[in-house]
């Protein structure tokens, strides 16, 4: 079935809710990077606190999404990818206070996204071990070199936190073997795939920042002190509505 079809499900009002929800999170975020004044020190555009009212928008919609799948795996896939979504939420509070206590929250949204994603590819079935656990491996290879390209080669490397990213970094790309796994399962996943990419991205951008300032100084200007948004805002839109993208006959 399309997403259209699972749309088609939904009340007229949560139709509604859910799509306008999606626009206030993109005239938030895009709209804030488009009109606002850069700011020292890396010419961030995107105004104090819209950013993050551009993620409540999402966690709304995330929670939306959940209350009109129906009972069985697509309600409990909704619930995992909206309680994914509220930790991230959580992380983007902490963030702006404490690294630690941002990636914690962080990585708990993704043990939540990852266990939904393997609930829901189970519930599909013709889920061949070597699919999931394959495409697993090679994105977790790809994490630690990415880790030991950005943070272990920086001149920051070797703290605490320089090794607590290791394992945030391979969290996150676990999420992204597990959803490119789904997605070799059914195609449609592609969107949730995208998403997950997308956030591995913006956190290695984010390293690059904490453990590798040369290399950051690298991104051009325009898009320096917005692009971690940038690329995050996106991810999280993707993961948010994953739900949309779940066959809608699953009812077990």
């Amino acid at each position: 079935m399309s997403i259209s079809g699972l749309f088609g499900t939904f009340s007229r009002l949560k139709k509604v809710v859910t799509a306008g929800l999606d626009v206030a999170w993109g005239g938030l975020l895009f709209g804030g990077y488009l009109l606002g004044t850069p700011r020292p020190p890396h010419g961030t555009r995107i105004p104090v606190g819209v950013d993050l009212l551009s993620s409540a928008a999402l966690v709304a919609a995330a929670w939306t999404l959940r209350s009109a799948a129906p009972e069985g795996t697509l309600r409990r896939f909704g619930t995992r990818m909206a309680i994914g979504m509220s930790l991230g939420l959580v992380g983007d509070f902490c963030m702006k206070v404490s690294v630690p206590a941002g990636m914690a929250a962080f990585g708990a949204g993704h043990v939540a996204y990852i266990a939904g994603m393997l609930d829901l590819s189970d519930a599909l079935g013709n889920s061949s071990a070597l699919r999931r656990y394959g495409t697993w491996s090679v994105w977790i290879g790809i994490g630690l070199l990415a880790w030991y390209l950005v943070v272990h080669q920086g001149p920051k490397s070797g703290t605490p936190l320089a090794w607590a990213a290791l394992a945030y970094c391979l969290l996150l790309a676990s999420t992204v073997g597990v959803a490119t796994g789904l997605t070799l399962q059914r195609l449609r996943f592609a969107p949730l795939m995208f998403g997950a990419m997308l956030f591995l991205l913006s956190d290695l951008i984010i390293a690059m920042k904490l453990f590798n300032p040369s290399m950051f100084e690298m991104i051009p200007e325009a898009l320096r002190g917005d692009i971690i948004w940038l690329t995050y805002g996106p991810a999280q839109a993707l993961l948010a509505n994953a739900l949309l993208f779940a066959p809608s006959s699953l009812r077990k």
